[in-house]
């Protein structure tokens, strides 16, 4: 399989060709105080970094400084480059699952090289769990809610239970699982309901599995088990999500 990743976001339409949005982003109405720090912070390491090297330079004048300044924030640099190693690594995992390996063409060596630790960390954990694959990076369409969604992994557990598996690649954090986390996968299993539901009960999803496989060598990764409370609770949270972007929308003031 070829991966571009310079490609637009999976856009996702109901049956009548309207564009709807995605789960992960009707969950952005979710307020994210801890983003706003990180981004502070990278902000300022980076300033500070920038203007050390110019020292040693003995370029450190404004203009000097200006111009060495990147052309997008430096958090926002951070961001895409640890998005880029995210969308390498699944795209590692589901080429490894459907035996369609992913190419290496057109990715950088650092990036290629990152995404390759999350990658053994979950071909480890999915040899040792023994699943059996049923769907993977599953599109799929809420004609009810009027959203779309991509379920990272579908599959079927030792004892037959059907299982909904998220991959993150996010750092370690006494905060993980994050609440939107919660909120997605719980819309994806009520995505899935929705459009299985002429199928049997063996088709509901059982079990939700959250697998943060993470990005460096030295992180151990985290396996948490979603709770029936806790898949409640995010399908809740999503919900008001989706009700205030559309109060929002509804006031023009998106």
């Amino acid at each position: 399989m070829k991966l571009d990743l310079g490609a637009e976001h999976t856009i996702y339409t109901l049956k009548d060709g309207t564009r709807v949005p995605g789960v992960t982003t009707i969950l952005g109405e979710l307020a994210k105080p801890h983003l706003m720090k990180w981004y502070a912070n990278e902000e300022r390491a980076g300033v500070v970094q920038t203007a050390a090297a110019l020292h040693a330079l003995n370029q450190l004048g404004l203009e000097s400084l200006t111009r060495a300044l990147p052309a997008k924030p430096f958090a926002e640099s951070k961001r895409d480059r640890a998005a880029d190693i995210g969308t390498v690594t699944h795209a590692l995992c589901e080429g490894w699952l459907t035996q369609d390996p992913l190419e290496r063409d057109g990715i950088d060596d650092m990036t290629w090289e990152m995404a390759q630790h999350g990658f053994d960390r979950f071909r480890r954990w999915w040899d040792h769990e023994g699943f059996t694959l049923r769907h993977s990076e599953l599109v799929m369409v809420s004609e009810l809610e009027r959203c779309g969604g991509t379920a990272d992994i579908i599959a079927r557990d030792r004892d037959g239970r059907l299982t909904l598996i998220d991959l993150k690649t996010s750092k370690a954090s006494p905060y993980w699982p994050y609440r939107e986390t919660f909120g997605q996968v719980a819309a994806y299993a009520a995505i899935w309901t929705e459009q299985e539901q002429h199928a049997d009960s063996s088709s509901d999803i059982q079990r939700i599995v959250l697998n943060r496989i993470g990005k460096t060598p030295g992180d151990s990764g985290q396996v948490y088990e979603v709770s029936d409370a806790q898949r409640t609770g995010g399908m809740d949270l999503f919900m008001a999500c989706l009700w205030a972007r559309r109060a929002t929308h509804s006031l023009n003031c998106a």
